[in-house]
């Protein structure tokens, strides 16, 4: 495999066939992200493949290769591909791909079939709005309070991402983000509120950075 990563002019990668049967690229994201790769008219899976781990593009909103590669440091040693290095080895021991999604406590929770990728059960059910990522999203309780945003056929959690940056608002009854906010981040100025960012600046996911080992 790493000779084969290594050869210059390699065009199959080992490594394609893995990433393209477990659901994890998400074309339309990875399009919509990567204008270079739709205006070149290239396979996703294989651009991803070939040159976008390498460049930490996302395959999907839920997989973010820097923070992967930061809390996984083998991976430096052994230069393979973070996706295809959750897959095999990361999520069966519970790594998570993002702070706020835990594949064991997913698994169990929503009974993922065997040979699912709970990362894969979740992309693929995350509009129905009945599935969380996290133990502390309540997603019927989200979905209740933010039925009106919301609308259907939207991901709940997505939601929650945008608005709960800028503004105090609960992913469910247990987790209150104005006090989190005070006590953790502050409360910033309104005129550089459009500098925050959903990985850095919501409560709930500086909290899920903070505890994660």
């Amino acid at each position: 495999y790493l000779d084969d990563m290594e050869a210059a002019r390699v065009e199959v990668f080992p490594d394609l066939p893995v990433i393209v049967g477990s659901r994890l690229i998400d074309p339309n994201y990875y399009l919509i992200n990567a204008s270079d790769v739709h205006e070149a008219q290239l396979d996703p899976a294989v651009h991803y493949c070939r040159f976008g781990w390498k460049e930490h593009r996302r395959p999907n909103i839920y997989f973010d290769v820097g923070w992967y590669m930061e809390t996984n440091p083998d991976l430096q040693r052994l230069r393979v591909n973070p996706l295809v290095h959750y897959l095999v080895s990361g999520e069966p021991r519970g790594r998570r791909p993002v702070p706020y999604f835990d594949p064991v406590w997913y698994a169990e929770t929503y009974a993922v079939p065997a040979g699912w990728s709970p990362l894969a059960h979740f992309l693929e059910n995350r509009r129905s709005q009945t599935v969380s990522p996290t133990p502390l999203f309540d997603v019927a309780w989200y979905v209740e309070q933010h039925r009106e945003e919301l609308g259907t056929n939207r991901d709940p959690f997505a939601h929650y991402l945008q608005i709960g940056t800028t503004r105090d608002v609960n992913p469910s009854p247990g987790f209150n983000a104005a006090w989190y906010r005070r006590r953790h981040l502050g409360r910033p100025s309104r005129m550089f509120r459009h500098m925050l960012q959903p990985e850095r600046d919501n409560p709930l996911v500086h909290y899920l950075r903070s505890e994660y080992l």
